[in-house]
């Protein structure tokens, strides 16, 4: 759903409590044609694949995806795409908290990255965007602990590196 001006109406919010950006902002609305890109590059590697598990599914068998789809090759028609998890990130190291450790289920789940709607999911979008921007520091609420480990199992297929700090300040 969109709202007329709401858009703006958050960026005067951010400037009025102090933040800046460095350039242009980036609008995840305008970068299809770049995440269409990380999606084919992920598929030629043979790090993602189709899954055309529904939510009911992975909620009857406790609510973490089990690869299911991985070895059954669905084409595109109705279905997500998923990252092939091969080196789960069970840790990380966070600049203010010191060594976080992921849930490990959670850490060795395929996640989505593309919807079945076509959406492009958050853990995508955000790796593409860093690495276009140049982002070499990420600074996110403590909230987002969990969706981190995920991003950061992202980063190594991009062969990306970057610095982590959550701040409670930032969302807790």
């Amino acid at each position: 759903m969109k709202f007329p001006g709401a858009a703006e109406t958050i960026l005067r919010q951010l400037e009025h409590y102090g933040l800046h950006w460095d350039g242009d902002v980036l609008w995840q609305s305008q970068r299809h044609d770049a995440y269409r890109e990380a999606l084919a590059w992920l598929h030629e590697q043979g790090l993602s694949y189709y899954c055309t598990c529904t939510r009911a599914r992975i909620q009857s068998i406790g609510g973490i995806y089990d690869g299911h789809c991985r070895v059954l090759h669905h084409g595109p028609d109705n279905a997500a795409v998923r990252i092939r998890q091969q080196h789960p990130v069970t840790q990380f190291t966070d600049q203010l908290r010191g060594i976080i450790h992921a849930d490990e289920k959670l850490a060795r789940e395929d996640f989505i990255i593309h919807r079945r709607d076509g959406l492009f999911a958050y853990n995508l979008a955000v790796v593409v965007d860093d690495h276009f921007q140049g982002v070499t520091e990420i600074v996110r609420g403590a909230d987002l602990i969990e969706t981190n480990s995920k991003a950061n199992l992202a980063v190594p297929a991009f062969w990306l590196e970057s610095a982590r700090l959550h701040s409670s300040a930032a969302g807790a």
